[in-house]
């Protein structure tokens, strides 16, 4: 929820300082990794090979022991993110750890956002988990802290790009290929691609028409490079100043806040699950949005309202949800079927900050600006019957987003809104 909320709250920034640490002269750095000038081979099945020009199975496990080992990991990541959240990112990141154990989420862990074409990680972001957390916004000069740091999106991202190399790797899902060894940078690698096993692809493991490649640095045997792809999107990534293992010091992982910040503790959203709309509107001080259209296979009362109060405004979420479970909770029976969700999910915040609708568009798969119940309103559909439609009416930002169902029938939704209950 306050990730959720975070999306509408936070602005874009411009410049975030270098991470610093006096121990990083002295730090094992393997060999900066420039983004390779190449164009992406597109990852294939590729021919019968013979054995003696590697063994995929000896590279994944010397891979996935290498990230279950690290102590501690810096880099700088240049992430792409393909599908519904279409976006661009660098980030340098620190972190005491493996990104791979159980309890990453709750590593200490430093990310500095130096670019960024995804709306809800402007640049500029700082975002430290150490005996605090702080997410820093330059641009506004806001701080949020508090006790949500297993929830930050930044810290998420990373961890994605690690948990997708892993997942490949571990052999589970797919079968590797050695293609040979390949110059990426300044990295000396070895390129794998990947072939989904029987029964996997198309579900919610991977996906349908995959296409995936990680290149392992022959030297500290961790992924440098990675294409994955499949029709639901997807992720490329690749790594420069790469440094494992050196000992970071503690004060990497603390922040002190600008003397003229903003500070905004999360502790204080206060989030509080209604049984009504009519409840919903008293707790908000302001009416809550009622649907007098649906469509036919949602359920007419909501399935969860909850409104959150926050030091900015006050923040109303309403889900109308069908949910229809698969057969399976894991990849690979015969018969699996994932889980299928319908829903339409409509929020209304109000708050004397700038709107965040503009934001809601950015790099999405198609964004149209247009007039939504006669205001200037953004439609953003990311993907066949998944839109959102987000406006601002009477001092309140309004979004309406329908997942299982096309365009004209979440515009209905959005027409059909009583806001004066």
């Amino acid at each position: 929820m306050v990730v959720g909320l975070l999306l509408l709250l936070v602005a874009c920034g411009n410049q975030a300082a270098p991470l610093s640490d006096e121990t990083a002269a002295t730090a094992t750095v393997a060999p900066a990794a420039e983004t390779s000038d190449q164009t992406p081979v597109v990852p294939a099945s590729g021919p019968e090979r013979d054995p003696g020009e590697g063994n995929a199975e000896s590279v994944l496990l010397a891979a996935t022991t290498a990230m279950s080992d690290l102590d501690d990991y810096q880099a700088t990541i240049d992430l792409t993110l393909l599908g519904p959240q279409n976006g661009e990112i660098s980030m340098d990141v620190a972190m005491l750890g493996s990104p791979l154990a159980d309890n990453a989420n709750d590593s200490r862990f430093r990310g500095e956002v130096s670019a960024s074409s995804i709306p809800s990680i402007p640049a500029g972001s700082i975002v430290v988990l150490g005996p605090a957390f702080y997410w820093y916004q330059p641009e506004t000069n806001m701080v949020f802290t508090g006790e949500q740091s297993g929830y930050v999106e930044l810290m998420t991202l990373f961890l994605s790009t690690q948990t997708r190399a892993a997942q490949l790797a571990s052999s589970a899902i797919a079968v590797g290929n050695v293609v040979g060894e390949e110059q990426v940078g300044e990295f000396n690698t070895i390129r794998v691609d990947f072939i989904p096993r029987p029964g996997v692809e198309g579900t919610a493991a991977l996906g349908r028409n995959v296409q995936a490649s990680i290149w392992f640095d022959q030297e500290t045997k961790l992924p440098v490079q990675l294409i994955y792809r499949s029709h639901a999107g997807g992720m490329e990534w690749s790594m420069t100043n790469l440094a494992i293992n050196s000992g970071l010091d503690e004060s990497i992982f603390t922040f002190e806040p600008p003397p003229d910040a903003r500070v905004v503790d999360l502790g204080t959203f206060e989030a509080i699950p209604v049984e009504s709309l009519d409840e919903a509107s008293r707790e908000a001080g302001f009416p809550a949005p009622l649907p007098t259209y649906l469509p036919a296979d949602l359920p007419t009362e909501p399935n969860r309202i909850v409104v959150q109060k926050t030091p900015l405004g006050n923040h109303i979420v309403s889900n109308y949800t069908l949910t229809e479970r698969g057969n399976g909770d894991f990849p690979g029976f015969d018969d699996f079927t994932p889980r299928r969700v319908n829903g339409i999910t409509i929020e209304a915040f109000q708050t004397d900050t700038p709107s965040r609708r503009q934001r809601a568009g950015q790099r999405a798969s198609q964004v149209t600006e247009e007039t939504i119940r006669g205001v200037p309103g953004t439609i953003v559909e990311q993907r066949p019957n998944r839109v959102h439609v987000s406006w601002d009416e009477n001092g309140i930002t309004y979004t309406v987003a329908g997942t299982g169902y096309d365009r004209d029938e979440v515009l209905q939704v959005v027409e059909g809104l009583n806001l004066d209950t």
